[in-house]
């Protein structure tokens, strides 16, 4: 079962049969990574030109290809180290790549915690463009509706400088271990920088998906306000922004005391649309609907201090009677009501 899901996982990934990858620019990308000199500065040299390569590319496919250009020659080396022991020609190429000297069990042992660490590393620098092609999904909504997609869709070219730098140094120190050199890439500085780039997008893309939420919620109000079949349906809308909300329960403790479950629901949409919709100005109103939740009366509180229950139902309909009512009477009240009002 758990193979099957596995292959299916890799049909989901795997590139499209017309995919026709750009091979000389990842071996441009491949030459410009290898064996270069450890050390922050030659990584960020190494990575400014990449970034200068690449200038026709999107930022998110500047990232992509680095990525792409390591993961060839990893998986290459990688795949000769599975292979060699049984593949004469493997052996030989492998020979020449020197692969013995990391897959052999003294190279195993002696650089074990130096690979895993690499390949902790290289995975945080793909979470790091996942979620930058994330970002870029979501700007279809636009900064106005998502104000939290601004400072995010900003600061793309830095991530993507943080991941591409964080592939550098791994190349170096793939390139070190390889050929068992006593200097080697320090890649802690690189593994902060890129986990704190990581948590940031994450931050920046939930607050995003609750701005979307909101928004959603909002778009649902205003179709279900436009044609409403039951008050109690809008009440809820009004109230809370999730269907069918389910109570919390623990069913080993629930019979122990009793349990008063408050749902949270802060921000309310509801405040947006009665304040956009409803002109509600920090001022009392009396918004009268329907047993179908459609509007009758936008504000009928004037029209309940002038008349009272007289002027029950409180719709549009009973106001324009009794404002026009014969006598004249009722619309000088109704006036003096609005120009003075009571409390």
């Amino acid at each position: 079962m758990g193979t099957h899901g596995h292959l299916e996982n890799m049909e989901e990934k795997a590139p499209k049969v017309g995919f026709s990858p750009p091979l000389c620019t990842l071996k441009h990308l491949s030459s410009e990574m290898t064996c270069k000199a450890p050390g922050e500065e030659f990584a960020d040299k190494t990575t400014m030109s990449i970034l200068n390569k690449l200038s026709s590319y999107s930022w998110d496919a500047k990232a992509v290809l680095t990525l792409a250009a390591f993961a060839m020659d990893y998986g290459d080396f990688w795949l000769l180290a599975q292979i060699h022991s049984s593949d004469q020609l493997a052996k030989s190429v492998g020979i020449l790549k020197r692969v013995p000297a990391i897959s052999m069990r003294p190279g195993i042992q002696k650089h074990k915690k130096a690979i895993v660490e690499l390949n902790n590393l290289i995975k945080v620098a793909l979470e790091v463009i996942e979620c930058i092609f994330e970002l870029e999904k979501l700007s279809i909504y636009g900064t106005k509706d998502v104000p939290a997609l601004a400072p995010a869709m900003d600061r793309i070219p830095v991530d993507v400088y943080w991941a591409i730098i964080t592939v550098v140094a791994c190349t170096t120190q793939m390139c070190c271990l390889i050929n068992d050199e006593d200097k080697t890439q320090e890649l802690s500085s690189f593994a902060q920088k890129i986990n704190f780039t990581l948590n940031l997008l994450r931050m920046q893309i939930k607050l995003c998906y609750q701005q979307i939420e909101e928004i959603e919620a909002y778009r649902k109000l205003l179709k279900l306000l436009q044609t409403p079949t039951e008050i109690m349906e809008v009440f809820k809308a009004l109230i809370f922004a999730k269907d069918n909300v389910q109570p919390l329960i623990d069913g080993s403790i629930n019979k122990l005391m009793p349990w008063y479950i408050v749902q949270y629901f802060s921000p309310i949409v509801g405040i947006k649309f009665i304040k956009e919709e409803w002109n509600f100005k920090n001022k009392p109103i009396v918004v009268v609907m329907n047993r179908q939740g459609k509007v009758e009366h936008p504000n009928a509180l004037h029209m309940i201090r002038v008349w009272g229950m007289k002027a029950f139902p409180f719709t549009t309909t009973v106001e324009e009677s009794l404002t026009n009512r014969v006598d004249g009477i009722g619309s000088i009240w109704f006036d003096l009501a609005q120009m003075f009002p009571l409390g």
